[in-house]
């Protein structure tokens, strides 16, 4: 049997293209019907599907490796569907000696206690980021930091859940996603203060200069999904951020309170006036707080309006 490469291209007869044929496992010239190699072993899958979900579906390939589990996904599971192979309703005994093995095979799949702390974190990491709806990418980097952070042992003695919770904060800075602590302490059962401590004690025990925030455009994103406005109010919120990036008046200062004023200002200029009361209420800030950005932004820079002359309807008809 020869290799794959050593396989003619053309033919030596009409130097035509080869074409396989599957059914028969021949090379076999489309020309002039010369068959070169017959017998040929086929290395594709014995399966054929019908779509690409079908495909899926019936491949053999596990899923790729994964820091959301102690084990990185390599792992087999027992059915506890309590049938066969063949789809048979297992008897009585069958039943309880599957369920023996799936217990036994749960708890061997944590060799001691520090994987089976690691499990359990990794698990609330997950729960906590599936009630938030959080993208895949933040669980993962969540997870990932975990273990650098598990590394020189600083996680024992901590609770599971404020390690998750503070783990899922971290990464939603590092991945540009906008989740406030209070949200994510609140989906957690937990105090504000209590996973802030406990961000603040992963920020130094990593060594991390510097964690990056949320962009103040998903902060604007985000306030205006909830508030339902406009796109267009959202579009001119955006630019008015972004034309006041560099001004100081953003250091030190809350983004939300500053997506507030961005997202009242700009409702104003284009007539479609939000009540401070309901952006303050959706933000989670004060009207006080909404008064004061928006007069350090009006201290800061002119909002100059410019009016375009309306076309006449002879004017369209040219």
């Amino acid at each position: 049997m020869k290799e794959h490469g050593a396989f003619p291209d053309r033919c030596p007869y009409c130097s035509s293209p080869i074409i396989g044929d599957r059914e028969t496992g021949e090379l076999v010239c489309p020309t002039c019907g010369a068959v070169l190699e017959e017998s040929l072993e086929f290395e594709g899958p014995e399966w054929k599907a019908i779509d690409p979900e079908d495909k899926l579906r019936k491949s053999r390939a596990g899923p790729p490796l994964t820091y959301t589990q102690h084990d990185f996904g390599l792992t087999t599971s027992i059915d506890t569907s309590g049938t066969d192979f063949q789809g048979n309703r297992l008897n009585g005994d069958g039943r309880a000696n599957a369920a023996r093995m799936n217990m036994w095979h749960s708890r061997m799949r944590t060799v001691d206690s520090k994987e089976r702390s690691m499990a359990n974190v990794l698990q609330k990491i997950s729960d906590i980021a599936k009630s938030l709806n959080l993208p895949p990418n933040v669980v993962e980097t969540a997870a990932y930091n975990f273990r650098q952070y598990a590394k020189d042992g600083q996680t024992k003695g901590r609770s599971a859940v404020v390690l998750a919770a503070a783990m899922l904060y971290l990464s939603c800075k590092q991945c540009d996603v906008n989740r406030s602590l209070a949200e994510i302490a609140q989906k957690s059962g937990l105090e504000r203060k209590v996973v802030g401590k406990y961000y603040r004690q992963i920020v130094r025990g990593m060594e991390l200069e510097h964690v990056p925030s949320a962009s103040m455009a998903n902060h604007i994103a985000k306030l205006s999904n909830i508030l339902g406005i406009s796109p267009r109010v959202e579009r001119l919120a955006a630019e008015l951020s972004g034309m006041v990036s560099e001004a100081p008046i953003g250091s030190g200062k809350s983004p939300a309170g500053l997506a507030a004023a961005y997202i009242y200002i700009a409702s104003t200029l284009l007539n479609e006036h939000i009540q401070q009361r309901k952006i303050s209420e959706n933000a989670n800030i004060t009207e006080v707080t909404i008064r004061k950005r928006c007069r350090e932004i009006f201290d800061s820079y002119d909002v100059i309006v410019a009016l375009k002359p309306k076309r006449s309807s002879q004017g369209k008809n040219k």
